[in-house]
């Protein structure tokens, strides 16, 4: 049913509430507000006329098809049409790169533009947890020859491959099996998040204070500070988390396989070797003292 579907689609930000809520249950102490907008992202199903439609929202963005008649003349329950917010139609949303726009996060928004990322911060389709460092502190680390603000036209090969890695390692990708966005409540101790690097992060909670932890020597205190976009978030973090550090492989993490390689959920999802949630917590936010928290690798 088209209403299903809608609801399926949805369900990203239900589970964020859930988890929340869960949280809550926990100990947390975490303020609930409303979404304030009704837009849908509803991977295409049928066509007006009954044939299914192939692809996702994020591959119908990829092949430039979001103005075909096939994904706005839809069934009578989707009156917006197939792919809303990926699509760009969604007008009470913004992208990525508005809000660290709005928000001064300049230098982010260059390294991005700079390593041929920026479409990641275009794409309101585009479900992730960006961890954004000081503005100064990119370009501290890269040290560029051309001692110039960070730039595509300045910035070496080399120099561009390394920058990438960074900027990898700081989108965080969705919880898999809730398909949610990961926001300052859930940074819990034990806590591991996949990153588009192909690396997992660990969270340890030191008096209060959320670290993330990238291998044994590098570690960023979360900051917080949660600007919301049209489905994912930008969270401020102290410093930057840097590839030549040895991190833990995200294939470790239950589920992110389906984020990585979109690919289907495999066994990894009920038999993990990382559990994304410390063991008092389970997979989703519930009591579980089943899987125990595993120490994050030192390297």
């Amino acid at each position: 049913m088209a209403a299903g579907d809608r609801q399926q689609q949805r369900c990203w930000m239900v589970c964020a509430l859930l988890l929340a809520l869960a949280a809550a249950v926990g100990g947390q102490s975490v303020e609930l507000k409303p979404l304030g907008c009704d837009c849908s992202d509803i991977d295409p199903r049928e066509g007006f006329d009954g044939p299914p439609i192939e692809g996702t929202c994020s591959l119908q963005r990829q092949w430039g098809q979001c103005d075909e008649p096939f994904l706005l003349n839809t069934i009578e329950e989707i009156p917006e049409g197939y792919c809303q917010i990926t699509c760009g139609r969604c007008p009470c949303c913004k992208t990525y790169r508005q809000i660290a726009l709005d928000e001064g996060f300049q230098e982010f928004v260059n390294a991005m533009d700079a390593t041929n990322m920026g479409e990641y911060l275009d794409n309101p389709g585009f479900m992730a947890s960006f961890l954004v460092p000081p503005e100064g502190s990119i370009y501290e680390w890269l040290q560029p020859k051309s001692n110039v603000a960070i730039d595509a036209t300045t910035l070496s090969a080399a120099e561009k491959a390394n920058l990438q890695a960074l900027l990898q390692i700081h989108i965080v990708l969705p919880e898999a099996r809730a398909n949610a966005p990961w926001t300052s409540p859930f940074f819990l101790d034990g806590v591991h998040m996949a990153t588009m690097e192909g690396r997992a992060l660990a969270v340890r909670q030191t008096g209060g204070q959320a670290v993330i932890l990238n291998g044994q020597t590098n570690q960023v205190n979360l900051l917080g500070g949660d600007k919301e976009a049209c489905k994912g978030f930008l969270l401020l973090v102290d410093g930057v988390l840097t590839p030549e550090h040895s991190g833990i492989d995200a294939s470790n993490v239950p589920g992110v396989e389906a984020h990585l390689f979109d690919s289907t959920p495999s066994a990894q999802d009920t038999d993990p070797t990382l559990p994304a949630w410390p063991a008092n917590y389970g997979p989703l936010g519930y009591h579980d003292t089943v899987n125990p928290v595993v120490e994050p690798q030192r390297g």
